[in-house]
């Protein structure tokens, strides 16, 4: 059973545990300290406290600890406080996936020498004002794929500054990019790079649907349809409205991708590589389309 300093710990950076069974809340936490490392924690109250702290709200803090990168995290929760073990581990275990990651954007050595320097003082260096940034690390996805992000992301700007392109097919750049909304500037530079391209294909793909596919997808993203009020709309139930609507952008997909294969000349990879990150815009530029098509005379 996790020690009562644990569990409070938890509790107090975390106050919807209180309402957890405490004897789950005990075996997560025992769960979660087993997972990080044996000898690796050097406090495990603070540790616990840590990975509570960045739990989402409206989570049960028993099931959510042990969704938790748990030996990731140590790591990360060490290099916040400075802990050499967790320093070492970082230098020895980590950085050469974002080493490698810069090799596969063609990035010459000293560059990456360059980079790898860089991202060392952005997340193991606080201001004074804030802990280093390798205390945001939540545990929620690999350390390694999070450290990658940074990296390539502080790459991709360093590129664009210097008027040079990234390489496309690159899934590290793919996969730092992704998640991010469009107020990140390396996604909005490699938007902005083929936004016409983008823009003519998903407006041929679009035409190229069947009528109640364009339906579908004109009720959920002009009208603002969930899916219960898709149902009513096509008489179906609502399992068959999720399955139209998933059916519906399935095609369009296939078909924005037939179209960029086409217009750009790219190879399979490549345009499922770009497809994956216009996927991001994919629901926001379909409204704004359907929309448009909406006001034309005879639509």
């Amino acid at each position: 059973m996790a020690s009562p300093a644990c569990v409070e710990a938890v509790i107090a950076a975390c106050p919807a545990a209180a309402d957890d069974d405490r004897a789950a809340l005990g075996d997560a936490i025992d769960a979660l300290l087993a997972a990080a490392a044996p000898g690796e924690v050097a406090d495990a109250a603070a540790f616990c406290a840590h990975a509570a702290a960045r739990l989402a709200p409206g989570e049960s803090p028993a099931r959510a600890l042990g969704g938790l990168a748990a030996a990731d995290l140590a790591i990360a929760f060490g290099c916040a406080r400075g802990e050499p073990g967790a320093l070492a581990a970082f230098e020895r275990d980590y950085l050469p996936a974002v080493r490698a990651a810069l090799g596969r954007m063609r990035a010459p050595a000293a560059v990456i020498d360059e980079q790898v320097q860089a991202l060392r003082a952005r997340v193991l260096v606080g201001d004074g004002a804030r802990p280093p940034r390798i205390a945001d690390y939540a545990g929620r996805g690999g350390l390694r794929r999070w450290l990658r992000a940074a990296a390539v992301r502080h790459y991709l700007n360093t590129l664009r500054d210097g008027g040079r392109e990234a390489p496309i097919g690159d899934d590290d750049v793919l996969d730092a990019l992704a998640a991010h909304g469009d107020s990140d500037p390396d996604l909005a530079y490699l938007k902005d790079r083929y936004r016409a391209s983008f823009s003519s294909a998903l407006t041929a793909a679009a035409a190229s649907l069947q009528p109640v596919e364009r339906a579908v997808l004109r009720y959920t993203f002009v009208d603002g349809l969930n899916l219960d009020a898709l149902g009513r709309a096509l008489r179906v139930s609502r399992a068959t409205a999720h399955r139209r609507l998933a059916d519906a952008r399935t095609a369009l997909l296939a078909a924005t991708e037939r179209e960029l294969a086409a217009r750009l000349r790219l190879s399979p990879d490549e345009v499922a590589s770009l497809q994956r990150l216009v996927r991001s815009q994919l629901d926001v530029s379909v409204g704004q389309l359907l929309a448009s098509a909406a006001k034309e005379p005879g639509a």
